[in-house]
């Protein structure tokens, strides 16, 4: 929720210490280790995992659930699970993608969402969120919610 809220702006403090950090070796390799272990377990779930350039985080394609990113991210919230739905990120998979963060040394977040996926797919998929989605788009009152509403 947070990340949704504050579009990923970072505060002075916080780019102080990624400095630091950037200046550390052990910590890089410590990192890039958690990350290449997370997106790994993270391809043993069912969706198609877009390989990342770089960075602490991946795009899922959920395309094919029978329900938008949106859906989703709502049904995986109800279970205290939290990803970013495409739109966030531009036009290109704003309904059919999510993005999840890969930085997290405990495995229980991943864990956490390979346990509530399935029933979140499913309760998206029931279209009990569809209208709420579709209005909250149209709520922005722009083109591009409701070009994204009419993708629903």
């Amino acid at each position: 929720m947070k990340v949704a809220a504050v579009r990923l702006n970072t505060n002075r403090i916080a780019q102080v210490g990624a400095a630091a950090a950037l200046r550390d070796e052990g910590w890089l390799r410590r990192g890039e280790e958690v990350i290449r272990r997370n997106l790994a377990a993270l391809r043993e779930v069912v969706f198609p995992v877009v390989d990342p350039a770089y960075g602490f985080s991946c795009v899922v394609d959920v395309s094919g659930i029978g329900a938008s990113a949106q859906e989703l991210t709502v049904a995986l919230c109800r279970r205290r699970v939290a990803v970013y739905p495409g739109d966030g990120l531009g036009e290109v998979g704003a309904t059919t993608t999510i993005r999840l963060n890969l930085s997290d040394p405990d495995p229980s977040a991943l864990e956490r969402f390979a346990e509530a996926l399935p029933g979140a797919v499913e309760e998206a998929a029931s279209g009990a969120y569809r209208d709420a989605v579709r209005d909250l788009f149209l709520s922005y009152g722009t083109e591009r919610g409701r070009r994204l509403a009419a993708l629903l």
